[in-house]
């Protein structure tokens, strides 16, 4: 029993490692030189920061499920993200602040006041109600109906006000979504603002690229990276075999686990509805900064940012990396802060140096942080094309029905990535999984 796996990221690993445990010798290729995607970690000078996905949140069942059958589920450490503040009126806020504060509180109340207490109270209530009991990443049904009703900022400032669009869901969409509450659907929105509000979450002790690491020890010889697929060849309705730039590979049964956008480039033969829903597929772009210093910078209980859109920021939110991991994957008395770009960030740095990026990223902080250092000890800039899936209104209700009574259309193909659901890593850990059950005949859809 063999398998091709085309893509080494969250959902392609995923797929492998569930093939490999049922028996099946499965060969993955990946273009990058490191696999992993979003669940990448960059290492160097004793520090190892994840890229992208940092947090294992509560409601990330096949994450956990994934953590627990590579041995590491006793690695997830408690994480408190009240500690992530935001800036209103020149200061840091904390949104939920302790009942024995009065500063604290003060301060909190000013900025629900901003956007008017009643309006905000009724947004965060919707959001729970939306969100609380049957919310999963790893699935688009508790979230359809919302699905056709327009892009987020509208359905919250025709419900709750513009002051609420400007005090917290555009900080926080650009912050976790890297993009704008107007470029994405009410469902996705509504799940991004509870991904906050909610405050809880977990991280793994040596980082979320401890998961694709163990995963690729068990590909062995099989994890092929540096390698790109030109195309997934299909004739007669059926998977032949993958097309690389060191010549053809024969198989029947090929796992297409790239973004939906390359998905398109690599399967020029793919049936035309299945080629009209992934189309409908979008993506942000972002660029994410490493910036590493002398010394931690947890202060006061802050153990990161959210900036929002009208400071003139180009990124929305930073993250200080010794909060969590101090003396395990963060060296003892230093730190790494990492921010991601967006927007307006994003089309004036995409093609600049990564010094410019550098630069920007540093004097935005130390203007927002008054203990940030004067010089810093190195940097790291990542740019990454398809950042963020941004689930437009209707796209879910689309590849939904794809999902439903298209996914086996050609025979031997078999398709997954974040697109699938919700966009998250969760989502693409669970579309990997799926497929893989697919593949084992436990399952005649995703």
């Amino acid at each position: 029993m063999k398998a091709v796996v085309v893509g080494g990221g969250c959902a392609g690993l995923t797929a492998a490692h569930t093939l490999i445990r049922n028996g099946y010798d499965v060969t993955v290729y990946e273009k990058a030189d490191q696999a992993g995607g979003r669940m990448s970690s960059y290492k160097k000078d004793g520090f190892i920061v994840d890229i992208a996905a940092q947090l294992v949140h509560p409601g990330y069942k096949m994450a956990r499920k994934i953590i627990e059958e590579l041995g590491i589920l006793d690695q997830l450490m408690n994480f408190d993200l009240q500690g992530m503040k935001i800036y209103f009126n020149g200061d840091w806020i904390r949104p939920n602040p302790g009942p024995d504060d009065p500063e604290e509180i003060a301060k909190t109340m000013a900025w629900i006041n901003y956007m008017g207490e009643e309006n905000f109270m009724r947004f965060a209530g919707w959001v729970e109600s939306r969100c609380k009991q049957d919310m999963y990443e790893g699935s688009v049904e508790w979230m359809l109906d919302l699905d056709s009703g327009g892009n987020f900022e509208d359905f919250v400032r025709k419900e709750f006000g513009g002051k609420v669009v400007e005090g917290v869901v555009q900080p926080v969409m650009a912050s976790i979504c890297i993009t704008n509450p107007n470029d994405v659907g009410i469902g996705l929105g509504a799940q991004i603002c509870w991904t906050v509000l909610c405050g809880e979450a977990a991280v793994l002790k040596c980082g979320i690229g401890d998961m694709a690491d163990k995963i690729v020890e068990e590909l062995g010889d099989k994890m092929i990276t540096g390698t790109s697929v030109k195309s997934i060849v299909i004739k007669d309705n059926a998977v032949k075999g993958i097309e690389t730039g060191k010549g053809f590979i024969e198989a029947d049964t090929v796992i297409c686990a790239t973004q939906a956008n390359i998905a398109l480039k690599i399967i020029p033969d793919l049936p035309e509805v299945m080629k009209n829903a992934l189309s409908k597929v979008t993506y942000c772009r972002t660029i994410a900064a490493m910036i590493f210093v002398d010394k931690e910078m947890e202060f006061n209980g802050q153990i990161g940012g959210i900036l929002p859109g009208y400071t003139g920021s180009p990124f929305a939110s930073f993250l200080f990396h010794a909060a969590s991991h101090s003396g395990i994957t963060i060296p003892k008395g230093k730190d790494c802060i990492s921010a991601f770009l967006y927007g307006d960030g994003n089309d004036k740095y995409w093609n600049a140096s990564d010094k410019e990026i550098t630069d920007a990223v540093v004097k935005q902080l130390q203007e927002v942080l008054p203990h940030m250092p004067k010089e810093i000890l190195s940097s790291k800039i990542f740019r990454i094309p398809e950042g963020v899936y941004t689930m437009h209104s209707g796209v879910g209700t689309i590849i939904k029905d794809m999902r439903d009574n298209h996914y086996k259309d050609v025979k031997g193909l078999y398709l997954c990535g974040e697109y699938m659901y919700t966009g998250s890593y969760e989502s693409a850990i669970n579309s990997g999984r799926r497929a893989a059950e697919v593949v084992l005949g436990r399952s005649d859809t995703i």
